[in-house]
């Protein structure tokens, strides 16, 4: 013990100059109100958390959220640190904006830190291990990416320094592949779904094939390396899965859903115009900088080959799989061969942006380059001396830091940070928008399709609820393309009102039925884009209040994807007035399968293909007996529906919607009605897209049927005392279950690891 406490005591010089430059460097995030007010940070990161941190004050993870997208689920989403536990513990404390800044410090310290502790290993000596910390901690990975992406790369070096550990230590090979499984769900929990991917596939997997195709008993070694790949990958589930499983729920509703095709998926790859520029200079383009030193060093760990002694400790041969994952890395980025590994690689089609991967490509350069001063520090000592040599190699690291620092572009990447409440105290639109009786929701005119508002930035610290969303490179096909496009080919003030729309802000003056000018407020010169804060805000006189019961009613029966086309034909008709009438979905494809009762509630029942089968069932001759309207009507022999059919008919229904707003009782991830009218009660809520939400009335499960395209309807019982709907995503509670045993199982082993060591 006392040797072991004499040998850490050379390491604190070196541990607290780490730490020093962290802090220095980072020391404008230690403000409890610092931030950038634009890109991923602000809208995608920081917003998370303040949701995050908002659904933890209520006691509660945010499984779902109102405020943008019109709803939509939202622990689901991978790529956010909803169960990452440095998070957690700081969010409870010191709230969204300073936890995250925090940890953007924080992780500089850590990825410094380890990566000593991975070099000193490899090399066993302090000043080189310093050095390669230095690069990595110092390159563009950790000073200019997001804060999430940062949070998972800190963890690569720990990863590979217990992988090589599990392989060198015959009687720790378990406890090492456990913890190397622990820190790759770390990855995954903090938010890095790419990253965990390839570290993964680049480092992980590469290094196990590594390691067996060195050893001269290939079936022993076969043996260790799978043992270590499934104690790892299975520890990695047990943990991650409860991030990673809810997904499921609703990943075949998205334009990912059956993967991106090559070109997609390529993304922004790496051009050889942009390799200098990419790990040396570090201008705009170099997020993978590893600096003019840090790339002489990595040449200079080529001296080696020449020297076949070093290559006799099997440690010393990991500088060839360092070497051999680089240029795999950069030959990848570039998207050469990319189609062949795009089919054969499970998940690589669910990636995007090749260039992304290259925080594989700084991890293993700052190793090598920790071999080439390892060999100047060796060609030094021997031609100057040990003093001088030590003044040297100083003054040597003196200058990568330099090189690192001074010379990098984080400036260029993000303005300089500013006070987080700026954007929100000084944007009047969204100041007012926060004032408004609720629930409503806001749509900017200039946004169409999947682009970023920006206006989130505001809008989600006011709880102002939006129709757009920036988390995550996805969107839900049904909502954008399906139902939001409709705006475009008829009626906008309708289309967007269905979602319970009252205001459209513009930066221009529109002029669109049903659409009243409401106010011109002043505009702030620092909204990024400039349409943010409007200034012209516009009254949707169309707009359907959050909840109501309808006057008149249509149900369409038919197969998915006849009946989606159908109501969208309904929606498109001037005479379709979402003010008194609301068109259902049927949520089965044959009209026999309901009875009178049911059919007997609405007016209008429209069939689309499949929905009769060769005789129409009694239900639906009693339906148009009792004067229920058929279209087309197959008792009088019609077989098809025409637009003309349809705009007569729905221009006879008149009266309007019964508001029942103010009965809504929201919280984060559910919604309570006390004592419902009966009856089809509707709802401006994407409830009915996903499976994970129930309904129960006073306990009993009722069918949540989608209504006008997109929002939901139920059709509430008499006597209802409460009216509870509830979200919970497939899979959370059975995964999270995992996570529980797994947390016990990897406590309990180390604590008998421990206890087993302590006795030898």
């Amino acid at each position: 013990m006392l040797k072991m406490k004499k040998s850490f005591k050379k390491h604190i010089p070196f541990l607290l100059l780490i730490l020093v430059i962290a802090l220095v460097y980072m020391h404008p995030f230690l403000s409890s109100n610092a931030s950038y007010h634009h890109g991923d940070w602000r809208i995608s990161h920081q917003n998370t958390l303040v949701i995050m941190d908002k659904a933890l004050d209520d006691g509660t993870l945010p499984l779902w959220t109102n405020l943008v997208d019109s709803g939509m689920p939202f622990y689901a989403i991978p790529d956010k640190p909803f169960l990452y536990p440095p998070l957690l513990l700081l969010l409870w404390f010191f709230g969204a904006v300073f936890a995250m800044n925090i940890l953007v410090v924080a992780h500089m310290a850590i990825a410094g830190l380890f990566m000593y502790l991975l070099a000193f290993h490899l090399f066993q000596n302090r000043y080189v291990a310093l050095g390669s910390a230095l690069i990595f901690m110092l390159s563009s990975i950790n000073l200019m990416h997001a804060p999430f992406w940062r949070y998972s790369t800190a963890w690569i070096p720990l990863l590979m320094y217990f992988v090589i550990r599990a392989f060198e230590s015959k009687d720790k090979r378990i406890l090492f592949s456990v913890l190397a499984g622990t820190i790759l769900a770390l990855q995954a929990l903090a938010g890095g779904i790419f990253i965990f991917y390839y570290t993964l596939l680049f480092l992980v997997i590469l290094f196990l094939i590594f390691k067996w195709m060195l050893a001269k008993n290939k079936v022993a070694s076969l043996f260790s390396v799978l043992m270590i790949f499934f104690i790892l990958f299975g520890v990695f589930l047990g943990f991650s899965l409860v991030r990673l499983a809810p997904s499921t729920e609703w990943s075949n509703l998205i334009n990912r859903a059956s993967g991106l095709d090559v070109e997609q998926s390529k993304g922004t790859t790496l051009s050889s115009s942009d390799v200098f520029t990419t790990f040396i200079s570090g201008n705009a383009k170099g997020y993978y900088r590893i600096g003019f030193l840090g790339t002489i060093f990595v040449l200079c760990a080529f001296c080696f080959f020449r020297k076949k002694e070093f290559f006799k400790n099997n440690k010393n041969k990991l500088l060839i799989f360092f070497i051999l994952v680089m240029f795999i890395n950069l030959i990848f980025a570039t998207g050469l061969f990319y189609e062949f590994f795009w089919k054969i690689i499970p998940g690589l089609n669910k990636q995007r942006h090749l260039i992304r991967s290259l925080f594989v490509y700084v991890f293993c350069a700052s190793i090598v380059a920790g071999y080439g001063l390892l060999y100047l520090f060796t060609v030094l000592k021997k031609r100057i001396g040990a003093k001088p040599f030590k003044i040297l190699f100083v003054i040597l690291l003196a200058l990568l830091v330099v090189d690192m620092l001074a010379l990098s572009n984080v400036s260029e990447r993000y303005p300089d940070l500013e006070d987080y409440n700026i954007v929100i105290d000084n944007n009047p639109l969204a100041q007012y928008l926060s004032t408004q009786e609720k629930p409503f929701r806001i749509h900017v005119f200039e946004v169409r399709g999947i682009d970023y508002t920006n206006i989130e930035i505001a809008t989600i610290p006011l709880n102002v609820e939006e129709t757009s969303h920036a988390f995550g490179g996805f969107w839900f096909n049904d909502y954008l393309h399906g139902f939001m496009s409709l705006a475009y080919q008829g009626d906008y003030a309708k289309i967007m009102g269905v979602l319970n729309v009252k205001y459209i802000s513009s930066s221009k003056e529109i002029n669109i039925s049903g659409l009243d000018l409401y106010k011109v407020l002043p505009e702030y010169d620092g909204a990024i884009p400039d349409f943010i804060d409007g200034p012209y805000l516009y009254n949707n006189t169309k707009a359907v209040s959050r909840a109501f019961y309808p006057e008149n009613k249509v149900l369409v029966v038919g197969d998915s994807e006849s009946a989606k086309q159908i109501v969208r034909v309904i929606l498109l008709q001037d005479s379709f007035n979402t003010s008194n009438t609301v068109v259902v979905r049927s949520n089965k494809d044959r009209v026999s399968e309901f009875n009178y009762d049911f059919l007997s509630g609405f007016d209008v029942v429209v069939l689309g293909k499949g929905s009769v089968e060769s005789n129409v069932p009694y239900s639906l001759k009693k339906y148009v007996e009792e004067g229920g309207i058929l279209l087309p009507n197959l008792i009088e022999g019609e077989n098809s529906i025409s637009a003309e059919n349809l705009a007569k008919e729905f221009s006879l229904f008149s009266g309007s919607n019964i508001n029942v707003d103010a009965s809504l009782h929201y919280s984060q991830n559910s919604l309570l009605i006390n004592n419902p009218s009966p009856g089809w009660l509707v709802l401006s809520e994407r409830y009915a897209l996903f499976p994970g939400w129930r309904v129960r009335a006073d306990g009993t499960e009722l069918d949540i049927f989608q209504a006008d395209g997109i929002i939901s309807a139920v059709n509430v019982p008499s006597n209802v005392a409460e009216l509870e709907f509830v979200y919970s995503p497939k899979f959370f509670v059975s995964t999270f279950i995992l996570f529980i045993l797994t947390t016990l199982f990897v406590v309990v082993y180390l604590l008998l690891f421990w206890r087993k060591s302590s006795k030898q």
